[in-house]
C-alpha cells in the first residue's frame, strides 16, 4: 500500500511539474495527507490555493491536513489546543524539546521577551 501512494504521489507530482497551473495539486495534497505527510500536503494546498482560491475541495484537504497536524503537535506535548504556546521566559525547555520533536515549526522569539507561538 506504501509503495501505491508513493507512485501515486510521484505521477502526481510529475502532472504538476509539467503543468504548473493544473489543479492536480488538491490529488497530490490528498496523497500526502493520506500518507500521513501533513507539512507537504499543507505546502502544496496554500501554494495550489494562490492559483486556484476558490477550489473547494483543495481547501478541504487543507483543514484537513491542518487539523491532523494540530492533532500530533496536541498529542505529543500532551496540552489542549489552545495551550499550544510555551513561554521561553519561564525556560520550559521541555516544552522545546516537545515541540521540535513532533515536528512543530516554532515561529521564534517575540521582540519583547514573552511567549514564543507556534506555528502549524
Amino acid at each position: 500500500m506504501a509503495n501505491q501512494s508513493t507512485s501515486r504521489i510521484d505521477e502526481l507530482r510529475g502532472r504538476l511539474q509539467k503543468e504548473p497551473a493544473s489543479i492536480a495539486f488538491a490529488q497530490l495534497a490528498e496523497e500526502f495527507r493520506r500518507a500521513g505527510r501533513f507539512r507537504e500536503a499543507i505546502d502544496v494546498c496554500r501554494a495550489g490555493l494562490k492559483r486556484h482560491p476558490g477550489y473547494l475541495s483543495a481547501r478541504v484537504t487543507l483543514c484537513r491536513a491542518l487539523l491532523a497536524r494540530l492533532d500530533v503537535a496536541q498529542h505529543a506535548l500532551s496540552v489542549p489546543a489552545e495551550r499550544l504556546v510555551y513561554d521561553s521566559g519561564r525556560g520550559n525547555y521541555l516544552g522545546v524539546a516537545r515541540c521540535v520533536a513532533a515536528g512543530v515549526p516554532q515561529v521564534g522569539p517575540s521582540p519583547v521577551s514573552g511567549p514564543i507561538t507556534i506555528r502549524l
